[in-house]
């Protein structure tokens, strides 16, 4: 039996983000980019500068709504 893939969307996208502590918004780490690895990378520099206590890469493709597939928080 063959294997059928089913299409994951065109433009998949990773975005990082952060906030402080005492924020209700989070400020976007650069822009949107197609690797996973840079998101992450974006997300542990900002937490290392010790401003931000929480933050998160989300995942998005044309049709379905963004995802957050990897949290930092600070404790």
């Amino acid at each position: 039996m063959s294997e059928v893939i089913v299409c994951s969307g065109v433009k998949r996208q990773y975005q990082a983000r952060a906030h402080c502590y005492g924020q209700r918004r989070y400020e976007l780490l650069g822009p949107p980019t197609r690797s996973r690895r840079i998101a992450l990378r974006r997300l542990a520099d900002a937490m290392d500068t010790g401003r931000y206590n929480r933050g998160d890469v989300l995942f998005w493709a044309d049709y379905y709504d963004p995802v957050p597939v990897f949290e930092m928080v600070r404790r």
